[in-house]
């Protein structure tokens, strides 16, 4: 049985991608079958399409390659061990460097650790876009911030695919959010999102906008995008706050002495407690814009650019 996907038979630029009908992928005792309906694009795909992760983590790759980290479809088979899944549940799943290949697939085979069932109101494309993103805004307010109720909290990149998940995250859990968005369609975003304050990070006068804001009295901060403007933040804040930002920031903030660099891994536990807050605080993922299975190229050129939230890929 084959399936149609988007491939790379090398890393390169975008213009790699080939649509081709590859082999579904086989299904492991503990793995779910799942037939997608949509598939997120992050800014780490390119990343990963230029062979990044391959050279840094010395993964050999197998071709023809297929990208995608996460994805919403119906579950068409389960593995014998499976039991918290049958056929015909709709999930949203998450599979960072899957080993039976991407999200940019007619169908995927993941571990049903990585699978839950989508939140009660979400559609399939918010659905589709949501675990890669809110995992990491997740690890870095709670889990490496311990953000918590009236904390005075910065995060910059508030606009982009992570940001305007933690910002609604922090509001939702009382703090005192300030958020850097990216022009003006980022900050009008972020006010939607109940914020104290917000500005455009790439304002010509960004700089007495961050000391009117008076960094030495903030708790946290979550540096989400361009780190010359993260040592910006940190070299205002005090010495008691803490800084934290995901892998994937380069070149890396170093201005505080207080300064934490997490991955954004998923496992069942962090995937649970996600779901959990989208419910409890009524989440939602922006969506920018949608392309077909066909039109990759297209997303990955678009996600390069300026863009809010995230993007979505429509797979059948």
């Amino acid at each position: 049985m084959e399936m149609k996907a988007s491939v790379i038979d090398k890393f390169g630029d975008e213009n790699e991608f080939k649509t081709k009908f590859i082999p579904i992928p086989s299904l492991d005792k503990d793995q779910v079958l799942i037939k997608l309906e949509y598939a997120g694009v992050g800014s780490w795909d390119v990343f990963e399409r230029e062979g990044g992760y391959s050279r840094m983590l010395g993964i050999v790759p197998a071709f023809p390659y297929v990208l995608g980290s996460e994805g919403c479809g119906r579950i068409v088979n389960v593995g014998e061990n499976v039991s918290r899944f049958k056929s015909g549940d709709t999930v949203t799943a998450a599979g960072f460097l899957n080993s039976k290949g991407g999200f940019y697939a007619e169908y995927v085979a993941v571990d049903e650790r990585f699978v839950t069932h989508i939140p009660s109101f979400y559609d399939m494309r918010e659905a589709s876009v949501v675990l890669g993103v809110g995992i990491t805004a997740l690890r870095g307010l709670v889990y490496t911030l311990n953000i918590q109720k009236n904390d005075r909290i910065c995060i910059l990149g508030a606009s982009g695919g992570i940001g305007h998940l933690a910002v609604q995250m922090a509001c939702g859990l009382g703090a005192y959010v300030y958020a850097v968005a990216t022009g003006k369609d980022g900050v009008e975003l972020t006010k939607t999102y109940g914020v104290k304050r917000n500005c455009d990070g790439h304002a010509e006068n960004i700089a007495s906008i961050l000391d009117e804001m008076d960094f030495n009295q903030f708790d946290k901060a979550l540096i989400l995008a361009n780190s010359q403007l993260g040592d910006e933040i940190c070299r205002r804040m005090g010495p008691k706050g803490v800084v934290a930002y995901p892998s994937g920031v380069f070149p890396e903030p170093t201005r505080h002495k207080n300064i934490q660099k997490y991955n954004g891994d998923p496992d069942a536990e962090i995937i649970r407690h996600l779901i959990t807050m989208i419910e409890e605080y009524k989440i939602k993922p922006y969506i920018s814009r949608e392309f077909s299975l066909a039109e990759v190229a297209k997303a990955h050129r678009f996600i390069t650019g300026h863009h809010l939230g995230k993007v979505a890929l429509k797979i059948n």
